[in-house]
């Protein structure tokens, strides 16, 4: 399987919009211009989003980095935060990253389109910690490309989670559009989906992905 397309909706500085890939893709631009930020999209897809995984913008933790910017997390990228303490949305927001898969070469018959979709709301508490309000939302739709349209309807309201869980249940189907409450449950299902399977994979091969 191969990313198709990642969208990113209130996720850091990004725009809102659709990043089409092709068969090789190149991140190209000047310092601060997106490209860990967009990388970190698909880290939080790949990871579940929660903590334990998500190792966003590594490269801030080599040696003889800058210490003054703050540990990006998923709420702080929901937020628009700079890790300087200023941030894009400070009254809160609803953000969503998704990443499509479509099968390549190597994968015969095997293997369906597929998106994998990670959310959340987040705030500031104290004007200056991000915080996320309520539970990470995992989601997965077999057989369909998700992307800005699905999240953010012609009206430009962003759907809360349940909301964006109805609304793509009533688009593609109820069959095809899993959520999911523990991020143990999510990666076992997206890495059956990147081998081309239907079934879970065991705990321990989603923990050793």
């Amino acid at each position: 399987m191969r990313i198709k397309q990642v969208s990113t909706l209130h996720w850091g500085g990004l725009p809102n919009m659709d990043y089409p890939f092709g068969a090789h893709t190149l991140l190209a631009g000047e310092t601060g211009s997106g490209k860990t930020s967009l990388i970190d999209a698909i880290v939080a897809i790949m990871a579940g989003g929660g903590s334990r995984y998500s190792k966003f913008n590594i490269a801030q933790a080599q040696p003889g980095q800058s210490s003054k910017k703050s540990r990006r997390t998923l709420a702080s990228y929901v937020v628009g935060g700079n890790g300087m303490g200023r941030f894009l949305r400070p009254g809160g927001a609803h953000g969503y990253v998704c990443v499509s898969w479509d099968k390549d070469e190597s994968d015969g018959p095997y293997g369906t389109p597929f998106t994998a979709i990670i959310g959340a709301e987040a705030s500031l508490e104290r004007e200056i910690d991000a915080i996320l309000n309520g539970d990470i939302v995992r989601i997965l739709v077999r057989g369909h490309v998700v992307g800005l349209s699905d999240l953010m309807p012609s009206d430009g309201k962003v759907l809360p989670a349940q909301e964006l869980i109805v609304s793509l249940r009533t688009k593609y189907g109820t069959a095809v559009v899993r959520d999911f409450k523990s991020g143990g449950e999510y990666l076992a299902m997206l890495y059956a989906y990147l081998k081309g399977d239907a079934a879970p994979v065991s705990r321990e091969e989603a923990d050793g992905a």
